[in-house]
Parts: C-alpha cells; sequence; structure tokens
C-alpha cells in the first residue's frame, strides 16, 4: 500500500512539473524518405527546452505495428532511432508525447503536437529481378510442358492413324484370301466332275499347298513386321522423349498388334 501511494505521488509530482520543466517536440525526419525493403530508415527528432531542466516521454510510430517508446532528459535535444521495413508500402510516421509511468523515473508527455512524416518502402532491384527471373523460369518450364504435350498429342494421333491403316489392310488381306479360298473350293467342285479328275485334283491340291505355303509365309512376314513396326515406334518415341527430356519409361506402351504392318502378298497360279 505504502509502495502504491509512493508510486501515486510520484506520478502527481511528475504531472504538476510538467507544464513547467518539459521539453517541446520541433521536428521529425527520416533518411531515406524512400528505402528499400529489409533496409534501414533513420528517425531523428529534434526538441527545444521550455525550462532550464525537465524530462519527457515520448514515442515514434512507425506506421507498421512498431513503436519506439524514449525518455529524454535535460541534455537531451535530439532523439535518434533505427528502424527497418520488411514489406513494400506506404507507412505513415508519428511522433508525440507519451507519459512513461517508471516509477520515480516516470516522465510526462514531451509538449507539442504530433507530428507526422511519411515513409515509403519499395522492393529492393534484386528482389525484383530475382522474382522476374523466377517467372521467366516458369513460363518457360510451363511451355516446354506444354510443347511435350503437344508432341506428344501429335505422336499419338499418328499412331492411331497407322494402327487403323494396317487394320484396314490386314482385312483387305483376309478378304482376299478368302476370296481366293473359296475360288479354290469352287474350282475343286467343278474339278470333280472333268475328265480327268484325278489328274486334276492333283493339281489343286499342289495349289493349295503352295497357296498353304504362302500364308505361313505371310503370317512370317507379318510376325517379322509386327517386331520392326515395335522397334521402329520405341525409336521414335525415344527420340520424342530426348526432345523433351523426358524418360522413355514415361512413355505409354503400344498395342503391338496395332503396330503390325503386314506386307501385300500375291497368290499366283489362279
Amino acid at each position: 500500500m505504502i509502495k502504491v501511494l509512493l508510486n501515486c505521488t510520484c506520478i502527481a509530482l511528475v504531472l504538476v512539473t510538467s507544464s513547467v520543466f518539459a521539453q517541446r517536440m520541433v521536428s521529425l525526419t527520416a533518411t531515406p524518405t524512400t528505402v528499400n525493403a529489409n533496409e534501414k530508415v533513420t528517425f531523428t527528432l529534434l526538441l527545444e527546452m521550455t525550462s532550464e531542466t525537465g524530462w519527457c516521454g515520448l514515442s515514434i510510430n512507425t506506421g507498421d505495428g512498431g513503436r519506439i517508446r524514449d525518455r529524454v532528459g535535460d541534455k537531451g535535444r535530439t532523439v535518434v532511432r533505427d528502424h527497418v521495413y520488411k514489406t513494400p508500402g506506404r507507412y505513415l510516421v508519428v511522433a508525440e508525447g507519451e507519459f512513461l509511468s517508471r516509477g520515480l523515473k516516470s516522465a510526462p508527455p514531451c509538449l507539442g503536437t504530433a507530428i507526422a512524416i511519411e515513409i515509403q518502402v519499395i522492393e529492393s532491384l534484386e528482389v525484383i529481378r530475382q522474382r522476374e527471373t523466377a517467372l521467366k523460369e516458369k513460363e518457360l518450364e510451363e511451355g516446354r510442358k506444354r510443347d511435350a504435350a503437344l508432341k506428344e498429342k501429335d505422336l499419338e494421333e499418328k499412331r492411331k492413324l497407322e494402327a487403323s491403316l494396317r487394320e484396314k489392310e490386314r482385312l483387305v488381306k483376309e478378304l482376299e484370301l478368302k476370296l481366293k479360298a473359296e475360288a479354290l473350293a469352287r474350282e475343286l467342285e467343278e474339278a470333280r466332275d472333268r475328265e480327268s479328275k484325278a489328274k486334276i485334283e492333283l493339281e489343286l491340291r499342289l495349289k493349295a499347298e503352295a497357296l498353304a505355303k504362302e500364308v505361313e509365309e505371310a503370317r512370317i512376314r507379318e510376325s517379322k513386321g509386327k517386331e520392326d513396326a515395335r522397334r521402329s515406334e520405341k525409336a521414335v518415341r525415344d527420340a520424342a522423349n530426348r526432345r523433351s527430356g523426358e524418360p522413355s519409361s514415361s512413355r505409354p506402351p503400344t498395342d503391338p498388334v496395332k503396330a503390325t504392318t503386314v506386307p501385300p502378298s500375291k497368290i499366283e497360279g489362279f
């Protein structure tokens, strides 16, 4: 209780003497007024004496949530404080008197009206260059991805077209072989009615064997064509991967059946 009474008494004495013994704020400057983010700004507050001696309290609101408080004695004429702004923008800095409660060292507010100045905080050239470089790299990367996607789309369409053409060729050849087989069957049937049936049947059997051999050779060529097509497609995909910088393992496998090119075959002797 006694300590509280002493503090109250000290505060009352300070308030009573503040009108007689105090200093008045004259001007507030900042160096520089335009500064890069994360660089130092120096505030200089000038005061003048209104009496022979006196203490007073003041605060500098930096505008970014910071506040600098100081207690100025009878020998104080200039208050110099530094501050660093982290974020670009415009900040209003205000210096004003403020009562500082510090027990026996409490100080009344410095005299004078509040003084305000504006600080502009900008990004440094290095930060701007870094951001621009990062943006350009991002755009280049997106461009490479778009190019790779377009190339992959073109390759996929080309593979589908080639597979469709090979399928049509296969169907045509199957139809040709079917027609030839039907014609051979009719010829065999007609040959049975001929006088030299045995000779004709032998001849037709030989033709049928030749046809079977040709069909077998066509199957072998088809199998070889599948393997060649698979290797050719793999070479094209690897080349595309090398240009786009992607590993070949990321490409979807192509159906070897659709990638088969069946060479045309002719059955002679009919």
